[in-house]
């Protein structure tokens, strides 16, 4: 047999006697078989290339629904029918010429290309004019038998003739029933009244499971459709002869005994076939099987309702049965749930299932092992599925316990936490059930969806509990007066202690400033903001002195003020402890009036000591400046020494006409200013006034670089060793934040050490488990980590002490020594930076500290290129820059550089002038400010010209900026570091304006 690559498809398109048209994505013609020109009265030549209604005209109404059946069938790649339109076709001049009223049936199929897609769509009307005009007349008339017309008579003339030639021609029947099984539908032909399907086509075999249904009755075949109703309709058709027509309708096929019901939704039509003389002899079914789209619709649908329940859940077991009911409507199911598990206890608790009529809930303490071994799969955290628990295997040993709880099929998704199994969404069926991949990747969306709700509103539920016990243990303190403000002391908490003690309500104290519990006298003074000073400075502010109720008494407080800071250690308000002394402090009053005179030798030996502790202090603290201020200096002044004798030489060797030298020279004095930029950044990152700058680090570069810094500042007495891993894992983090962290344990291991010692900073690569990292690890994932241990042969410390390193403010150091706050930075720091501490200490033996810090990307994959200048230089002419700068020498540098590449300068030597320049109409390409201006700074002036000028770039050059450029900049912002190249300045600006054109022509 001839296959279907040796036919010529032209040809067998032209030879059917069936019209056919062929259209492509545009909905331009693309060609025509003969069949059809000779039934639309038209050449070839006439149509082709035309968009199909502008060689065909119709009203709008029967464009729209053509072009809509169109674009479904490009849409799903299905087939499409139109039962009904009408357009008209020419008539010929003999008969009189115009347009000729015609009516069709139309079916649009989908012509693929090899590599799947949709190429044409093809067009096949079947003119059913003459049958219009029959039904018309019918409905005139209101008669079954209307006279027939020599046209109408035609109709069925034709389909005798073409009867009697199907019988002569058999291959044009086999082309026939060739396009009856390609048909992209379902279609069967059902002969007599019992309906005995005589044929079928692979759609409709593939609808009903493959079942051997030709020559068998549809009662016999199909029972089902018996049960749904589907017989009486074909009934009803063949009786009264009227075509039935529906959409989406729903037909459950059992393909086995015992197992759940095959659902599918289907597009049809039951149309009754006449014989000669009307009589209905069967009906002819078509249709399209719409269960995917059908079956993808609902889960669109219930997602959507899952998303809505999320939205406004805020009972987690209230959401979980929700979600379950959702997923169980949806699949049609037995059971849903969601419970909890004691992964040592190996039982499952349900809060609320969902459940399906007729169905057991599972609501309890189930014992796991009580169903099998499926407890140990759900342990090792595996999302699986049983069709059908007699038969599988990993089911064997709690078979009948799970077909006794309806659960003959199941989908089990274990939630795992820390290698621990917690929870189990699942999902049960009292029958067999081939899970299809469609359920199962619903199943998993919710189960996930789920489950991420549900922790969230448990977190939610855990918070406002502890809140409520930490109210409680305040509250309970009723001797001390415990309240918090903002940073401009106006009251945020007060507990039941402070109201003992001041007499005001909780109410009456909220958002109010406190200074109305200080005397006026202190209030003229000054004092409460002086605490708060105080306290941000030092990190205590201490507060003894006479305070007022609400009652207008006085009553002598004792009690000390602290900041609150939020997690980055930021001061967001003050945490305030009070307590009345008053008896206390009248009985020492009455205690010195006793002791007058001993207390007068008493108080002057103490000013004696207290001015010998505020010298030592004062000599301590002038030491280390001394120190400091030393090693700067000496820094500082060989770099003078180098820039200023390369100045002094240059002098001399142009005068002298020596040029040679100059280079030279030159290259001396950049590297001076270099060295000294390179030192002023490091002390900007050390101080915490640098901008923040997060990137992949390699850590035993940064520990080598720390090497001379910590000998110097540890002092000779401490040997000081370097054993680094020479890995190359990187880490993200601020590289100046690791820097200080460093600095900090260097510093207290050398005050640990006060007769010298050993201090050893060592590096490493290792792998951390769940188990490794410990409880206290939360949000810490496991896997690769680069290890910083520093380890000192101090003093050591206690275990109790040990405790509480960590904790902000807590210092075994003199005061004046320390604010405690070093290692609290430290810990902050590297848990920000996804990583742990741990420390270890015995007291006589000395301290290891050890950061461990997640490894990030490789290095080489981040490092950053900047462009060449070639690269980003665009065509300075005509462009302008406004450059701000208070420094004159400065300014005039930066403004002749620019002109030499070419661009137009506008100077201001300070904020309010650089707005003038702007308010004008001069044009203004780029914005170079400095940042640290008098008055109007650089941040402030560059958000002033963003308000006129949304698009306009801005380039700050500062030398230090305080917290003015702190965080991320705003797109089209930039900072270049004083001192910088005025190359790097020049190049900078150029990528800046590339930038912004880019960024408008996008735009």
């Amino acid at each position: 047999m001839l296959g279907l690559s040796g036919l010529n498809h032209a040809a067998l398109l032209d030879a059917s006697p069936n019209p056919y048209l062929v259209l492509d994505r545009r909905l331009h013609i693309a060609g025509a078989n003969r069949a059809y020109l000779s039934s639309v009265g038209r050449s070839l030549a006439d149509i082709v290339g035309r968009w199909a209604w502008d060689a065909f005209p119709a009203d709008p109404e029967t464009v729209r629904q053509s072009v809509a059946s169109f674009e479904r069938v490009i849409r799903t790649g299905q087939p499409d029918t139109m039962a009904l339109l009408r357009f008209d076709v020419p008539r010929p001049a003999a008969e009189g010429g115009g347009f000729e009223e015609r009516w069709w049936s139309i079916t649009h199929a989908p012509v693929f290309g090899a590599d799947g897609t949709i190429e044409f769509v093809l067009q096949h009307p079947i003119d059913v004019t003459e049958l219009r005009h029959l039904q018309g007349e019918m409905e005139r008339t209101g008669t079954a038998s209307p006279p027939i017309t020599p046209a109408q008579s035609g109709i069925f003339a034709r389909a005798r003739s073409v009867s009697e030639a199907n019988l002569t021609l058999k291959d044009e029947s086999d082309r026939l029933n060739a396009m009856f099984a390609q048909a992209p539908g379902f279609m069967a032909l059902l002969r007599g009244p019992e309906h005995q399907i005589v044929l079928a086509n692979p759609g409709y075999i593939r609808l009903v499971g493959h079942r051997p249904v030709v020559g068998r009755t549809v009662a016999e075949a199909l029972p089902e459709a018996v049960k749904q109703g589907y017989l009486a309709l074909l009934d009803r058709v063949y009786r009264t002869g009227e075509a039935y027509a529906a959409d989406g309708a729903r037909f459950a096929l059992e393909d086995a005994p015992g197992r759940t019901a095959r659902e599918t939704f289907v597009d049809f039509v039951y149309q009754p076939l006449r014989d000669a003389a009307g009589a209905v002899t069967g009906i002819f079914v078509q249709g399209v099987d719409m269960t995917a789209r059908t079956q993808a619709e609902a889960r669109r649908s219930a997602l959507v309702r899952l998303t809505d329940a999320i939205r406004g859940g805020s009972d987690p077991t209230d959401l979980a049965h929700a979600a379950a009911a959702i997923l169980g409507e949806t699949i049609g199911v037995s059971r849903v749930g969601y419970g909890t598990i004691d992964h040592d206890a190996e039982t499952l608790t349900v809060g609320r299932d969902w459940t399906a009529a007729g169905t057991e809930s599972l609501a309890g303490t189930l014992r796991a092992r009580d169903y099998g071994f499926l407890i140990d799969v759900l342990k090792q955290g595996e999302f699986f599925s049983i069709a059908d628990a007699a038969l599988d295997p990993r089911a064997s040993n709690g078979a009948a316990a799970l077909i006794a709880r309806s659960a003959r099929s199941f989908v089990n998704f274990p939630v795992m936490k820390g290698g621990r199994l917690v929870a189990l969404f699942f999902v049960n069926h009292a029958e067999a059930r081939d899970w299809s991949a469609e359920d199962l990747a619903l199943i998993r969306e919710f189960a996930e969806r789920t489950r991420t709700a549900v922790e969230r509103l448990q977190a939610d539920a855990t918070l406002r509990t502890n809140e409520a016990r930490n109210r409680q243990i305040l509250d309970s303190a009723a001797d001390y007066a415990i309240l918090a403000t903002d940073l401009d002391g106006r009251v945020t908490r007060w507990n039941e202690g402070a109201r003992c003690v001041l007499g005001w309500e909780e109410g009456e104290m909220l958002k109010e400033s406190l200074d109305r519990i200080f005397t006026p006298e202190d209030r003229a003074a000054g004092r409460p903001d002086e605490e708060m000073r105080e306290a941000l400075a030092t990190g205590r502010g201490v507060d003894e002195r006479w305070h007022l109720r609400k009652s207008g008494e006085r009553f002598w407080a004792v009690g000390k003020v602290t900041p609150l800071r939020d997690g980055s250690g930021t001061a967001v308000g003050f945490v305030k402890v009070l307590s009345d002394r008053t008896a206390q402090r009248r009985a020492e009053e009455e205690l010195r009036e006793l002791n007058a005179t001993l207390e007068s030798r008493v108080e002057e030996r103490t000013a004696e000591l207290r001015e010998r502790e505020a010298q030592l202090h004062q000599a301590q603290k002038m030491e280390a400046i001394g120190q400091l201020t030393g090693g700067l200096a000496h820094d500082v002044n060989n770099m003078l020494q180098g820039i200023g004798g390369a100045l002094q030489m240059l002098e001399k060797r142009l005068a002298a006409g020596r040029l040679a030298d100059v280079p030279h020279l030159l290259k001396a004095g950049r590297e001076g200013v270099d060295r000294a930029a390179s030192l002023t950044h490091r002390l900007l990152a050390f101080a915490r006034r640098g901008r923040l700058d997060v990137k992949p680090v390699i850590v035993d570069g940064v520990v080598a670089g720390m090497a001379d810094l910590i000998r110097r500042t540890v002092g000779p007495g401490i040997d000081v060793g370097i054993r680094l891993h020479d890995g190359d894992w990187t880490v993200r983090l601020d590289p100046n934040g690791l820097e200080s962290a460093l600095l900090n344990l260097a510093i207290n291991a050398r005050d640990a050490m006060p007769n010298g010692g050993r201090l050893t900073f060592s590096t490493g690569e290792v792998r951390l488990s769940a188990a490794d990292l410990g409880a206290d690890a939360e949000g810490v994932a496991p896997g690769d980590f680069v290890l910083v241990s520093v380890a000192d042969t101090g003093e050591g410390m206690p275990p109790d002490v040990v405790a509480r390193v960590f904790e902000p403010f807590f210092t075994t150091k003199p005061i004046g020594k320390g604010t405690g706050l070093g290692l609290s930075q430290l810990y902050g720091f590297v848990r920000q930076s996804g990583g742990i501490v741990r420390i270890g200490s015995e007291v006589g033996q000395g301290t290891m500290v050890r950061l461990y810090l997640p490894r990030g990307e490789a290095a080489a994959a981040v490092t950053d290129r900047l462009p060449a200048p070639a690269e980003i230089l665009p065509d300075a002419a005509g462009r302008t820059v406004l450059l701000v700068e208070d420094e004159s020498a400065v300014r005039t540098l930066v403004a002749e550089a620019l002109r030499d590449r070419g661009y137009a300068v506008l100077e201001a030597e300070d904020g309010p002038a650089g707005l003038a320049a702007l308010a004008g109409t001069a044009r203004v390409d780029l914005l170079v400010t400095d940042v640290g201006l008098p008055g109007l700074n650089g941040r402030q002036l560059a958000e002033a010209a963003r308000e006129r000028r949304p698009a306009l770039p801005v380039l700050f050059i500062t030398g230090y900026a305080g917290t003015l450029l702190n965080g991320d900049l705003p797109s089209g912002m930039a900072a270049i570091a004083k001192p910088f190249s005025l190359d790097d300045l020049t190049s900078r600006a150029a990528a800046m304006l590339v930038t912004s054109e880019h960024c408008i022509a996008f735009r």
